[in-house]
């Protein structure tokens, strides 16, 4: 994985600048719209407001510009694929077993309905699909195996001890193949996950997140794979935030804490909130164990996790892991699933265009070649056609941004200081002034050659400046990944004939207001 290292120097570079001024106010200028989102949350739910993750990790003088990079990409990585991975194998899964599928559906449709969107206390309740999934990752484990070094001596037996500093490959698939503690371990049976039967097997032969101090946390995965199990899995609380947001009389919070709206956010933010929190502490509580034992720990050439980065330095608090873990996790996610949409979407309507990209990942990529960094690279029609999809329909539509001191636009227009302003990327993006016949997916419009004649901020996918995303070449390489996977069996078709008939929402991520309508054949 690659995250670009000048956007880190970037922003350490501002964060100096801003800690010279004396006119640096605790405001929401420069974050992500990721980080606003979370940030607005905060600022009613508790007083003050909370510093993006970077900021907090930079602000503790404990890291390197290397070690940024590393976590950043660590939980960018960690927060998207895998969980795309155990989905795929839960629908191959579930295509294998339809009475076990009915079983599931029925149970989703008894407990949610046809179009209820997702809540976390929603997803408590789905017993039998989670018994599903869990069994999925037992024959299915997304990461087969870990490597873990040995800090002491470590004597199995009689006859078999383990040398200090020695390297153990840790291997899941087998242990969960493996009959002695799953009979028939071939079998599809979801109820190998029951209570009953849970109790008699080793508390070490099940290990999707591994065990111990060093797992994972394992819930977010669930909890992320079991709203995308959902086609109705926008939460309600972006729109109330949307609405909020938009709606001067609801930024009295008084006003806002009586009104329908405010009082149907709460349960499902303290839900999240409180959720993250118990991940949290669980992770504290098993690196006190792992400092105390210290027997078998992770290899010292790894680095530490972001998390254990955040908890080491001891210059976060609880609350601020809670909500740089959410930042992180809610923007590793949704906003690559809905590019890859659209990119579908708009070759459904470019049928030639679609052809094109085909013939290129081909010659490129072959029909089973797995996707390498240096593929990508190779891909550049691909790529035009990437960014042409986030010209016309950008994931991000809106972002805002706190202006601190007067800001003359020319003679007769001036932004006070402390004014907030909405930079509106979708209607950037569409702006005729920079974009001849906008509605016109061409996706020459990004070659060498036509760039240059552009301004520099016309195009703001991922934001632009100092605090524009830190994700942005990682989001590009995830979308461009999973599309190969798609497009070589797959061909997209969709009903929308032009682009001018896609009507979109624009809340905090872009949305479409008549679905997708999207198809998909097999090649």
């Amino acid at each position: 994985m690659i995250i670009d290292l000048q956007v880190i120097r970037n922003k350490m570079e501002k964060q100096k600048m801003m800690d010279q001024s004396e006119n640096l106010t605790a405001s929401t200028t420069g974050h992500t719209v990721h980080q606003l989102i979370f940030l607005f949350i905060h600022s009613i739910v508790d007083s003050g407001t909370r510093l993006s993750f970077i900021d907090l990790l930079m602000k503790s003088k404990s890291l390197t510009e290397e070690e940024l990079n590393d976590e950043v990409g660590t939980i960018l990585a960690a927060g998207s694929e895998t969980s795309a991975t155990t989905l795929e194998y839960l629908m191959i899964t579930l295509g294998m077993n339809q009475d076990i599928q009915d079983k599931v559906y029925e149970e989703v449709m008894e407990i949610m309905g046809p179009n209820r969107p997702v809540e976390p206390q929603d997803l408590m309740k789905l017993k039998y699909t989670e018994m599903a999934l869990k069994e999925t990752l037992r024959i299915f484990p997304t990461v087969p195996f870990v490597i873990r070094s040995v800090e002491t001596d470590l004597r199995l037996d009689h006859k078999h001890t383990i040398p200090e500093g020695a390297s153990v490959l840790i291997l899941f698939l087998a242990i969960h193949r493996d009959p002695k503690y799953w009979p028939d371990p071939f079998k599809f049976d979801p109820d190998r996950f029951l209570p009953e039967n849970k109790t008699s097997r080793h508390a070490f032969s099940y290990l999707p997140f591994m065990g111990g101090p060093r797992n994972c946390i394992e819930e977010c995965a669930i909890v992320q794979v079991g709203i995308e199990m959902h086609t109705g899995h926008d939460l309600r609380l972006i729109e109330l935030i949307c609405l909020r947001a938009v709606n001067v009389r609801y930024h009295i919070d008084l006003i806002w804490r009586l009104s329908p709206a405010g009082r149907s956010w709460n349960k499902p933010l303290k839900l999240c909130r409180d959720f993250n929190s118990l991940v949290i502490r669980n992770k504290m509580k098993n690196q006190e164990i792992e400092d105390e034992s210290g027997n078998f720990d992770v290899d010292s050439e790894r680095k530490p996790s972001f998390i254990e980065l955040m908890m080491r330095s001891g210059s976060f608090t609880e609350q601020e892991l809670n909500d740089e873990v959410g930042t992180i996790l809610a923007a590793g996610s949704e906003t690559s699933a809905s590019t890859l949409e659209h990119m579908m979407i708009t070759l459904g309507m470019n049928q030639d265009i679609q052809d094109k990209v085909y013939e290129e990942v081909m010659e490129i990529m072959g029909p089973d070649k797995s996707v390498e960094p240096q593929d990508l690279a190779k891909l550049t029609f691909t790529d035009l056609v990437l960014k042409e999809t986030m010209r016309i329909l950008p994931t991000v539509p809106f972002v805002l941004r706190s202006v601190e001191t007067d800001l003359r636009l020319d003679d007769t227009h001036t932004i006070p200081g402390g004014a907030s302003v909405i930079i509106f990327i979708l209607a950037i993006h569409r702006d005729p002034n920079y974009w001849p016949d906008p509605f016109k997916f061409d996706p020459d419009r990004f070659l060498p050659g036509n760039k240059t004649s552009r301004h520099a901020f016309s195009y703001l996918p991922f934001m632009g400046g100092p605090r524009n995303c830190i994700g942005g070449r990682y989001a590009m390489m995830s979308v461009m990944t999973m599309f190969v996977h798609l497009i070589r069996k797959y061909r997209f078709f969709t009903e929308y004939k032009s682009l001018e008939e896609i009507r979109v929402i624009p809340l905090v991520t872009l949305k479409l207001k008549d679905g997708a309508k999207l198809s998909m054949k097999r090649r």
